[in-house]
């Protein structure tokens, strides 16, 4: 469960907390820290520590286009000028999913959603993720990811991507992935 700190973090976000594909790192005090650690591969240096478990105390998982876990996303509560960290590795190539996607990704066997939902960037991200259950989550560097998810043919893709330059970057590099395979892209406007 998450704190009331953590949660009411998250609500000021509009984030609701009760659904949010979010957990709580182990308070920094907390003897767990004296024996977990989690190691990039290769690596000796701890890459989440009591530190983050601190300053970035919730997260959630970036994964590839098969829907494997391959670099937790920390966020800061309270809010800060940095809140997001993705500590001490590359981005390159990952996606955010939600649990119902990710557990498609990795059976491609499963009936694909009918409806898919992409938004742009964590914190939409997240908040799509509670009102939604076929959510990706794009950031820099997730392009290839999109390229390589098998996207169902007669998918309804809904775009919440920015009305900004990265947001039309983000929604040109979706409709080149959705291209050769969907029929329907929906673009959603903010604004109208």
């Amino acid at each position: 469960p998450l704190s009331p700190q953590a949660a009411d973090s998250l609500r000021s976000r509009n984030i609701d907390p009760e659904r949010a594909p979010v957990r709580q790192l182990p308070d920094p005090r907390h003897p767990v820290w004296d024996t977990l650690r989690w190691h990039r591969p290769g690596k000796e240096r701890a890459w989440i520590t009591p530190y983050h478990a601190r300053n970035y105390p919730l997260i959630t998982f970036a994964t590839d286009h098969t829907g494997a876990p391959r670099l937790p996303q920390l966020l800061a509560i309270p809010s800060r000028e940095k809140s997001k960290l993705f500590p001490a590795a590359s981005s390159h190539g990952l996606i955010f999913a939600t649990p119902a996607l990710r557990r498609w990704l990795a059976s491609p066997q499963a009936t694909p959603p009918a409806t898919l939902y992409i938004a742009e960037g964590m914190s939409d991200y997240l908040r799509a993720a509670t009102l939604r259950p076929h959510v990706f989550g794009v950031f820099s560097g997730s392009q290839q990811a999109i390229a390589n998810i098998p996207w169902p043919p007669q998918a309804t893709v809904y775009d919440l991507t920015d009305d900004d330059r990265a947001g039309y970057g983000y929604a040109l590099h979706l409709a080149r992935a959705l291209a050769p395979n969907v029929p329907l892209k929906i673009r959603w406007s903010r604004h109208g």
